[in-house]
């Protein structure tokens, strides 16, 4: 009987150790649940930054086309001013060819 007794003493001892064991495991689940929790918010933290940054480099490309259409429309516009000085010049100047030549036909007279 004194070795059933060293038997049962063997076997509380074992569970013991395997409630000891089953508790550090849950301790060490817990511990990754908290862990896999804490990365789950920096993942989406991380998350609603990339999507900013994304927000802010198409609106800067967006702004960017904007001036770049802006610019080619003001070297047209600045290319038909040129133009149209230049007819107005060319205008002028047939203008005075024509004024000087009624003087001279009226001088003729």
């Amino acid at each position: 009987e004194d070795g059933g007794l060293s038997g049962g003493s063997a076997l509380a001892s074992v569970a013991s150790e395997l409630a000891s064991f089953e508790a550090e495991a849950a301790q060490g689940l817990a511990a990754e649940r908290r862990r896999l929790a804490a990365l789950r918010e920096e993942l989406e933290a991380r998350k609603a930054d990339a999507v900013a940054v994304l927000a802010a480099a198409e609106g800067s490309e967006r702004s960017a086309r904007l001036r770049a259409a802006m610019r080619q429309q003001e070297e047209e516009l600045l290319a038909q001013l040129a133009a149209s000085e230049a007819l107005i010049e060319a205008g002028k100047r047939r203008l005075e060819a024509a004024e000087a030549e009624a003087a001279s036909l009226e001088a003729a007279l």
